[in-house]
């Protein structure tokens, strides 16, 4: 399944020069477990609040999402496809544990501040 993924929308690299900032050399933006679950987006909210994430099953057997954030979340909520709030979801620090069901498409609005 990954390979397909990669296959069909290889990731397309940019150099970039040096600059200042925190974070060591090597970081992940964000993590996302089991293996079976396959993020599919990482954007800015459309009112500029946050992120929306999303994923989904492709294994179809269902599991716990482990969403890991680079920063301590302050507010996240299950989101619509149009970025409405939903059901509020439980941060610990930078994590997020989202039971994903079988097949499914979880969709989260995130806020930092």
């Amino acid at each position: 399944m990954r390979a397909a993924i990669a296959y069909n929308t290889p990731l397309i690299a940019v150099t970039a020069g040096k600059h200042g900032g925190s974070l060591p050399p090597s970081a992940s933006l964000v993590r996302l477990e089991p293996a079976s679950l396959v993020l599919s987006s990482v954007k800015e909210a459309e009112d500029g609040d946050g992120w929306v994430v999303q994923w989904y099953d492709a294994a179809g057997t269902g599991a716990e999402a482990a969403l890991t954030l680079p920063r301590a979340v302050k507010r996240a909520a299950r989101s619509d496809f149009l970025e409405g709030a939903g059901e509020p979801v439980a941060a610990a620090g930078s994590t997020l544990r989202v039971p994903t069901p079988a097949h499914g498409v979880v969709t989260l609005r995130v806020r930092f501040r």
